[in-house]
């Protein structure tokens, strides 16, 4: 079930009933596993099958490892390591396998064969075995904290991914219903909403035309195609996190955030710092500073090692493409050249805004191999921004293509609202994120959400979240 689908709006109603009805702590966190347990169970059987097998198992290990002798203590700790990474070599290869495809060829597939959450969830478990043998920190988690901690509902499909010390979602004492967080969990759930039905899967439409008819296309698409899509990948998966985040909230827990309005950043090291946060900060502890440390002695070129295995492990967690590869790659160059060639930079509203494109294009072209389904796309969609000058669609001249591009009208005009919804959204998305974190109610807020879901939306397409593949 979406979160952005009617049986959810049912399924969360119920579960806050019998949450908040509730008279002890045990009772609230049995609610809430049970409860995960139905949403995952609803998505696909197999996928809460895997992984309440994989929550006992990694409970009990953790607390073998916590409780183990000095000389024991590394067999529990590379018996979870094993275990968790072993499963998530195992999920992307099957992935490939029933989409029927070649394994390292197959970029962004969208498979229809996916165990709900497992790239996150074994992701998650690895930060917390190194945690507790590699930093020793205490695992003294009850097994209902512990597995609300890796399968609350709210957050099992697409993270955000959690640290150790951010697992125990329920712990100390019962929730009560409090008006600053419902308030809160609705706008925020709302917002959540707005961008999955009236942004990304508007967009969508168009992009997965572009992407998936490239061969029809010209030089014009095909540049435009990698941005719209960055666009709606930032919708479709921030849209996620709103509504995770929100939906935790109308339960008095509170989620890390994933997003801080990456797509106004000036620079790809700005970029990272605002985009997917809780992911990059998991690479950036339990890879990055690693692998730089035990490379010191190569001062720069340490450095360098480290950022290029953070890269490579990011790509393999995306997929064994070689696609997801040279997405990783376009980005370590960008961050290399950036750390080697300093350029002025004038403090001005044009310089701004020009730095803000850059990037955009920059991030575009790794997401032009990021969502290819192979090399030969790429190299295909490549060919045609050859044909100079390519920013004017063939066959057409300013005057025709201002009005339908040459195409039927009501697509054309369709694909054209929907870019510029995105891009009246993303000029006041601060106004949006400040009313959706609010604890206090804006009734105005919420109707004009509601207005604009159900004036803009678009439920009959059946999309489900990007990220759900990963």
């Amino acid at each position: 079930m979406a979160f952005n689908s009617f049986p959810y709006l049912i399924f969360l109603l119920i579960a806050l009933f019998f949450y908040y009805s509730s008279r002890k702590l045990l009772q609230q966190q049995w609610i809430l596993i049970i409860s995960s347990l139905v949403f995952i169970s609803w998505f696909n059987l197999a996928s809460a099958v895997a992984i309440l097998a994989l929550t006992l198992c990694n409970y009990y290990n953790l607390r073998a490892l916590q409780r183990a002798g000095e000389t024991k203590k590394q067999h529990y700790y590379y018996a979870g390591i094993i275990l968790n990474a072993s499963i998530l070599l195992a999920y992307k290869i099957l992935q490939d396998i029933f989409s029927h495809q070649l394994l390292f060829t197959t970029g962004f597939n969208n498979s229809k064969w996916i165990l709900l959450g497992i790239g996150f969830y074994t992701l998650q478990l690895i930060g917390y075995y190194i945690e507790v043998f590699k930093n020793r920190k205490q695992f003294n988690f009850t097994l209902t904290e512990f597995a609300i901690g890796v399968i609350f509902f709210a957050k099992v499909p697409s993270g955000p991914i959690l640290q150790l010390r951010e697992s125990a979602l329920t712990e100390n004492e019962r929730k009560t219903f409090s008006e600053e967080n419902f308030a809160a969990g609705i706008q925020r759930l709302l917002l959540g909403i707005f961008k999955k039905v009236a942004l990304a899967d508007r967009l969508a439409q168009y992009v997965n035309g572009l992407f998936d008819s490239h061969g029809y296309l010209t030089g014009f698409h095909i540049y435009i195609a990698p941005i719209l899509f960055t666009i709606q990948l930032y919708f479709d998966f921030s849209g996620y996190i709103d509504m995770a985040v929100g939906t935790a909230r109308l339960f008095g827990i509170r989620l890390p955030e994933n997003f801080a309005i990456p797509l106004r950043a000036t620079s790809i090291a700005e970029f990272w710092r605002r985009w997917h946060i809780t992911l990059v900060n998991w690479l950036k502890q339990y890879i990055f500073f690693p692998v730089s440390y035990r490379y010191r002695k190569f001062k720069i070129r340490g450095v360098v090692i480290a950022v290029v295995v953070t890269f490579l492990v990011s790509a393999a967690w995306h997929g064994l493409a070689i696609t997801f590869f040279i997405w990783a790659a376009c980005h370590f160059i960008y961050l290399a050249i950036e750390a080697n060639v300093k350029l002025p930079y004038r403090k001005s509203p044009v310089v701004h805004i020009l730095r803000i494109f850059w990037v955009w294009n920059l991030v575009a072209f790794s997401h032009l191999f990021f969502r290819a389904h192979s090399l030969t796309d790429v190299h295909l969609m490549l060919n045609a921004i050859r044909e100079l000058p390519f920013w004017i669609p063939e066959g057409s001249n300013f005057k025709t293509w201002l009005i339908n591009g040459g195409r039927d009208i009501e697509y054309e005009n369709n694909y054209r609202f929907a870019i510029a919804l995105s891009l009246a959204y993303l000029a006041f998305e601060k106004w949006f994120n400040r009313k959706a974190n609010s604890n206090k109610y804006s009734v105005g807020y919420v109707a004009l959400l509601l207005v604009l879901i159900v004036a803009l939306g678009i439920f009959n397409v059946g999309a489900r979240f990007i990220y759900f593949q990963f």
